[in-house]
């Protein structure tokens, strides 16, 4: 049996994306037409562990003109693991159920920082 090559990432890749990458064409077959996809995904992969960074150690409670809110990378750290998780599914790849799971805890941080605002400013 022929060994396949693997992919090469493409430039402009951050470590985090470059290593999914790797692990990704590892362990599955492409068509030369789900690369792009992939590539989305490792650039996401990117801005999701940049955002992440931001957020570690950060108050997920900012205050800004209009009074205290939840820290705004909350919700695009959300919608990055949702971009993510769509990109998996079209590239018909089940991560472990973890990827999901990690969507679902930004969500409740995000709303636990926001119940907390609101707690703060009746009490």
């Amino acid at each position: 049996m022929a060994e396949q090559r693997l992919a090469v990432a493409p430039a402009g890749l951050g470590s985090p994306g470059r290593a999914l990458w790797r692990r990704l064409v590892r362990e599955y077959v492409f068509q030369a037409g789900q690369l792009e996809l992939l590539k989305a995904l490792c650039q996401t992969e990117d801005r999701l562990s940049t955002v992440r960074s931001e957020l570690d150690g950060a108050d997920l409670i900012v205050e800004g003109k209009m009074g205290s809110r939840a820290h705004p990378l909350l919700a695009t750290e959300r919608d990055l693991r949702a971009t993510q998780l769509r990109i998996y599914r079209a590239l018909s790849i089940h991560e472990d159920l973890e990827e999901e799971r990690e969507v679902y805890d930004t969500r409740r941080r995000s709303e636990a920082a926001s119940l907390g605002h609101w707690r703060h400013r009746a009490g």
